[in-house]
């Protein structure tokens, strides 16, 4: 149900769709209806091209994404939890196999920086893809011992989204006594996912990687201009906005404790 209404409603779709309904309803009737009509689709249309700038993505992330984490407060973690974000199925330079995408592939490389400023062991949590027989939390794994001279203490491999990520880290970290930890995924996926872990008991340190919001940058011509880019900002930012509501409506209230010892 969730990832139909993503589909309907992110950007671009959502105004893509009713820029054409209104259209179509225009040419349909007549006079002010009409009119109507097109003052609606021209609207929509403006709500496209505003969504494909990256400025208007930046001012959406800047709501989500929280300050990067100091070395001071990284200290006494129990552990790094690096969260998945998917694979690259097609890699014919390494042989075909399967590889982290982008977005892991950034946040292994923080979680990796994490791990030796602080010395507090990694769990990976990723479960299989579709038509795949390894999942990506043992991806995860390999691309950290492989590429980072990292070793990886705990592999979780069967969640399919952030509230699994969560539970399922809780199944493997509770009964050891860990709770205290740091939390690596992408800036604007922090909130939602500091939220999920929060619930199942544990103490949630941000650990944002690969930030979009640079409070630093001059607004440039590229910035007001709809691009790719822009979009896909914008998606992300939706997306995490539409996924913090639905998770508030449907994963209410605490559900488990996670204390030391249990």
């Amino acid at each position: 149900m969730y990832g139909v209404l993503k589909t309907v409603i992110l950007p671009p779709s959502v105004f893509i769709t009713l820029s054409l309904i209104t259209i179509s309803a225009a040419l349909a009737t007549r006079g002010a209806l009409s009119r109507k009509f097109l003052m609606g689709a021209a609207f929509f249309l403006a709500a496209l091209y505003v969504s494909s700038t990256q400025l208007a993505a930046d001012l959406l992330m800047r709501t989500l994404e929280p300050a990067p984490l100091s070395v001071e407060a990284a200290k006494g973690a129990e552990a790094v939890v690096i969260l998945s974000a998917g694979v690259r199925r097609f890699n014919p330079e390494y042989g075909g196999r399967l590889e982290a995408d982008y977005m892991t592939t950034m946040r292994l490389r923080y979680g990796a920086h994490i791990h030796r400023l602080t010395g507090a062991p990694i769990l990976v949590t990723g479960g299989k893809p579709r038509n795949s027989t390894a999942s990506i939390g043992w991806t995860m794994q390999q691309t950290l011992v492989r590429d980072y001279g990292v070793d990886v203490k705990w592999v979780e491999g069967r969640a399919k989204n952030t509230h699994e990520n969560a539970r399922l880290t809780a199944d493997i970290l509770c009964p050891l006594g860990v709770r205290d930890i740091i939390l690596v995924t992408d800036g604007w996926h922090i909130p939602r996912a500091k939220a999920e872990f929060e619930r199942y008991g544990f103490t949630v340190r941000s650990g944002g990687t690969n930030f979009t919001n640079n409070p630093f940058k001059s607004l440039e011509l590229r910035d007001v201009t709809p691009s790719h880019k822009g979009f896909s900002r914008m998606h992300y930012a939706v997306h995490e906005w539409l996924g913090r509501v639905w998770y508030g409506l449907t994963h209410q209230g605490k559900t488990g404790v996670c204390k030391p010892g249990s």
